[in-house]
């Protein structure tokens, strides 16, 4: 029900800013939220936790795509979203295996989840810093102009 949930969230916070900023800020709550399973571990946080990254990943998933429909009008990066996420959903619980079996604990599997989020937060940013306009202004211009010269065509 939550992800059924976050497709509505992720739609009405898309309407009302675009794709990049919402991403790292539900990257970030992502991170909090697995990594306080990591510091402290009780009933109430687990279910917190899980609510929290259900709801959220849709909103990741929405903005991912977003991001690549953008930058790739083509759709053909698009297609390899699905099987980075299928890699990943196989490279997660095998390392998590490999962790507990190691006597590393769930605090370890717990600190493993809000790294690789932390480290997809470090990645967005990056590609975020470098692809927006050092001024606001002049690309909104540049977008309006480039506009007004559609329409006269």
């Amino acid at each position: 029900m939550l992800s059924f949930f976050g497709c509505f969230g992720a739609m009405i916070v898309l309407k009302k800013f675009d794709y990049d900023r919402p991403l790292l800020v539900t990257l970030a709550i992502m991170v909090f939220a697995v990594g306080l399973l990591a510091i402290d571990f009780t009933a109430a946080l687990f279910v917190f936790s899980v609510a929290t990254f259900n709801f959220l990943w849709i909103f990741i998933d929405v903005y991912q795509m977003g991001g690549v429909s953008v930058a790739d009008r083509s759709g053909s990066a698009a297609a390899f979203i699905p099987g980075a996420q299928g890699l990943g959903q196989t490279i997660g619980p095998f390392s998590a295996s490999i962790m507990l079996e190691l006597g590393w604990g769930f605090d370890g599997v717990f600190i493993l989840c809000a790294l690789s989020a932390l480290l997809a937060l470090l990645v967005y940013g990056v590609i975020y810093i470098r692809s927006r306009p050092s001024n606001q202004s002049v690309a909104k211009a540049l977008l309006w102009k480039s506009d007004s010269i559609m329409i006269k065509l």
